[in-house]
């Protein structure tokens, strides 16, 4: 006997009332019901329920072994649903290198909001104009523009960036437009 199944099965009969109601619940048929329910019995050494051709009543052993099954499969279904949220959440460490302006005016103004939702997730943000060694800095994600120097890892272009060359009215009349070269 699956003691689990049978647990189960019981707290189903108490509930709908019926046994026909029960197995219909379940999917089984009310045969292997009447019998789960009768090898339960016989393990536990006690009548859960008195049965008449007309209807079901729980014993008094049956409605506290009700109680303390509906308790634990309750709780069994919170551990079970408590897990699934811990999985389908992301959490842990994540090391991220990037570039000093890019950090600046892309990366740390969004990172307020990434970190209220994702609260789980610890940022170790490791800004440089020198590009990192991702292997050896253990980094799992770097955000770089230009050509990658490493072939083996993994590139995806998330954007574009236009370069321009700024200078103040006083800087170009002490020293003059500057010409590219060539």
């Amino acid at each position: 006997m699956d003691r689990f199944s049978a647990l189960k099965a019981f707290t189903r009969v108490v509930e709908a009332g019926s046994f026909t109601r029960a197995a219909d619940s379940l999917n089984m048929p009310n045969a292997t019901l009447s019998k789960t329910i009768q090898q339960l019995e016989a393990h536990l050494g006690v009548s859960l329920l008195q049965r008449t051709t007309r209807r079901i009543t729980v014993t008094p052993e049956g409605r506290e072994y009700y109680e303390k099954a509906r308790c634990l499969l309750e709780d069994l279904e919170e551990i079970d649903a408590s897990f699934n949220t811990a999985r389908n959440k992301p959490k842990g460490h994540l090391r991220i290198a990037i570039g000093g302006s890019t950090a600046c005016d892309v990366l740390i103004p969004l990172l307020a909001d990434f970190m209220t939702s994702w609260p789980d997730i610890r940022i170790d943000l490791q800004v440089a104009d020198k590009p990192a060694d991702l292997i050896s800095g253990n980094i799992d994600c770097a955000i770089r523009g230009g050509p990658m120097e490493d072939s083996t890892l993994i590139a995806r272009k998330i954007g574009e960036a236009t370069l321009v060359t700024c200078a103040t009215p006083g800087y170009l009349q002490r020293y003059g437009t500057p010409r590219l070269a060539g």
